[in-house]
């Protein structure tokens, strides 16, 4: 059957009504939207990096994803009543010292935050959704993201905090993740009745099941660690070329030694403290390094940068922070 241009269009509006439906759901039972992105590379067919970019998801990825959760969870929910082995996609709450810290450092951002029930995800919806459009929100949700406890797989039911779910697994991509292909294997299996001895293969996947959630936790981990060595040996690839050249930045994290910076196109890279002009102490109830003339860099502030030194070896880049430009004007990215 061909659907017709006017009732293909229908349908995706009808899709994108039901995903509002779902997202506004999950919103209601807890899920705390996170904004993150991810680099994206344009490469030749060499592999070398022409272009880089920051990647966001669009309407077309969020109704995707919006039946992808609800597959999951559709799944996760009969697999449990149905007593069936099962691999789960869990999300313990997070660790409340963790948690206060990063209340403690968003509260000195000027944000309001909860002084009770700091693990609440309704408390932590509010103030996603209050530093969403300021010029803080990147580094709040990141903040907050960063106290989170890691998603991991179990052979025992547990709730997805993040998504608000109680019954949650991975089942969508069998040809990509190994959980999703075990998923469909024991579909295949239980629920369609493809086991010829039944008792034997529940018994054998109880036993088995704990040990695939903590090899496949820990796969992914690496998998994760190495994605994102992969995007820093390909920053410092595109930007070894650069140096000199100068960009809009925004400060991200402060540390002992230095400040984080992240630029337009979603490249990181670090201004060590020896590299700012003059004599700079570290106010932490600011969170800014201040120099005594008056002169600060505080956590959120969007700042001119030139890049000095780019290490592929460590694959890490460093800049110096220019307040004022004299001279001669150099070329400006963005």
């Amino acid at each position: 059957m061909t659907l017709s241009r006017t009732s293909g269009r229908d349908v995706l509006v009808h899709m994108n009504e039901l995903s509002n439906i779902l997202k506004m759901v999950r919103r209601k039972r807890g899920e705390i939207e996170f904004e993150s992105s991810e680099i994206g590379f344009l490469v030749d067919d060499d592999g070398r990096v022409k272009d880089v970019y920051e990647r966001t998801t669009g309407d077309a990825e969020e109704l995707i994803e919006s039946f992808m959760l609800i597959a999951n969870e559709t799944v996760a929910f009969h697999l449990h009543h149905a007593d069936l082995p099962a691999l789960y996609r869990i999300h313990e709450k997070p660790d409340l010292d963790k948690i206060k810290q990063a209340l403690l450092t968003i509260q000195k951002l000027g944000f309001t935050v909860p002084k009770k029930r700091l693990g609440s995800p309704k408390e932590l919806q509010k103030l996603t959704k209050q530093s969403a459009m300021t010029p803080y929100g990147p580094i709040v949700h990141m903040l907050l993201l960063r106290s989170m406890q890691k998603a991991k797989y179990s052979d025992k039911l547990d709730i997805h905090y993040g998504l608000g779910a109680r019954h949650y697994t991975h089942f969508t991509s069998p040809i990509r993740r190994y959980p999703d292909l075990m998923i469909h294997r024991l579909i295949h299996t239980f629920v369609l009745n493809e086991s010829t001895h039944y008792a034997k293969d529940m018994s054998r996947y109880a036993h088995l099941l704990g040990e695939v959630a903590k090899h496949t936790s820990d796969q992914e981990r690496k998998a994760v660690q190495m994605e994102r060595d992969v995007a820093k040996l390909k920053s410092c690839e595109y930007m070894k070329d650069r140096v000199n050249d100068r960009f809009m930045a925004t400060i991200t994290q402060m540390m002992t030694t230095g400040m984080f910076v992240r630029l337009e196109n979603g490249i990181e890279g670090f201004v060590p403290l020896r590299n700012l002009k003059g004599y700079f102490r570290y106010d932490e109830a600011r969170l800014a390094y201040v120099a005594h003339r008056g002169t600060s860099y505080r956590l959120g502030d969007r700042v001119k940068v030139e890049l000095v030194s780019v290490d592929m070896m460590t694959r890490k880049m460093d800049f110096i922070i220019i307040s004022k430009n004299k001279g001669k004007k150099k070329k400006t990215r963005t």
